[in-house]
């Protein structure tokens, strides 16, 4: 009987594969954190930063266009833009998560609660 020895690049192959897994695992634990609070921004500049833990709505001034916050998530309900491609993101609550209209320029942000972004 003889027996199958797996060669190196094989093994380095797997080695490689194991540990990228490994990495983007944890990424993704440290990515789903809820988010604090959410950033509106239009036009590249910081129009208002709001918490996740309070029921609202926010309506931009430019633009007809309305942001609304419930159950610890931000989305976008209402847009005049002729795609509707922003209302499709649906609810944002995690850190890092956002939604972007581009024909209006605006986009929101869910902020991270301030938490190790690393760990050496």
């Amino acid at each position: 009987m003889q027996r199958k020895i797996i060669s190196l690049p094989a093994a380095i192959t797997c080695a490689v594969f194991v540990i990228l897994s490994a990495v983007l695992w944890l990424w993704m634990q440290n990515s789903s954190a809820d988010g604090q609070t959410v950033s509106i921004f239009k036009g590249g500049d910081k129009m208002v930063t709001l918490p996740l833990n309070e029921d609202d709505v926010y309506n931009l001034e430019d633009v007809e266009m309305t942001v609304e916050i419930k159950d610890g998530a931000a989305f976008i309900s209402q847009s005049d833009c002729r795609c509707k491609t922003c209302i499709g993101f649906g609810k944002l609550s995690k850190k890092g998560q956002s939604a972007v209209c581009l024909p209006n320029r605006v986009s929101i942000q869910i902020d991270g609660n301030g938490e190790v972004d690393a760990v050496l």
